[in-house]
């Protein structure tokens, strides 16, 4: 006989479970496939985790809750479905994802030319979007990618233009912060700035 018996004795191997779980949480059930990565689903993202010790191989953020079972097709691609309406496929062997590559987006509205924007962007989880402020010295400007076009935001109060400066999302207090930077020569700021979407 071909078959294999499988022993549980009630100890657990190991568990899991999302870092942010204020904001993130797990909502599809798991799948497995043959080489040993696990796939499932947060109301934020998809993760591959390894079957060894459950640590995170990779994570692929998504627009909407993952609300159905990943499915694994016999040639090692990977299918999982979206509270929005999308359905995400990733190429095989199974646990690749299909960024492996560039695609040009086309969006509708978009910030225009920049020289310097490197350090301008972060990713705020709390809105599921990308922030991105000002291109050095001459404009002081917010916009926000949503993985379909860019909105410019008009905040009633903002940093003035600057390059240089530190921004990042803060993962405890679910926020973006700016700081410091460097305006026009010789202007240099040590200020601190909080993103509320």
């Amino acid at each position: 006989s071909n078959q294999v018996e499988l022993k549980y004795e009630g100890s657990r191997t190991w568990e899991v479970a999302l870092p942010n779980f204020q904001t993130e949480r797990f909502s599809s059930l798991p799948s497995a496939d043959a080489t040993g990565n696990i796939f499932i689903g947060s109301n934020l993202a998809i993760y591959s985790l390894s079957s060894v010790d459950g640590t995170t191989q990779w994570r692929y953020p998504t627009t909407g809750a993952v609300t159905t079972q990943p499915v694994v097709s016999n040639s090692g691609a990977l299918y999982i479905g979206t509270s929005d309406g999308k359905v995400y496929a990733f190429g095989g062997p199974a646990g690749t994802t299909a960024a492996s590559t560039w695609i040009q987006n086309f969006p509708a509205v978009s910030p225009g030319g920049r020289s310097f924007c490197g350090e301008s962007f972060a990713y705020d989880r709390t809105h599921r979007e990308v922030v991105f402020f000002s291109d050095g010295t001459n404009i002081a400007d917010t916009w926000v990618f949503d993985g379909v076009t860019w909105k410019q935001r008009f905040p009633t109060q903002s940093p003035i233009a600057r390059g240089g400066y530190g921004i990042a999302f803060d993962e405890t207090r679910t926020q973006v912060v700016l700081f410091g930077g460097a305006g026009k020569y010789p202007l240099m700021f040590s200020d601190t700035w909080i993103w509320d979407g």
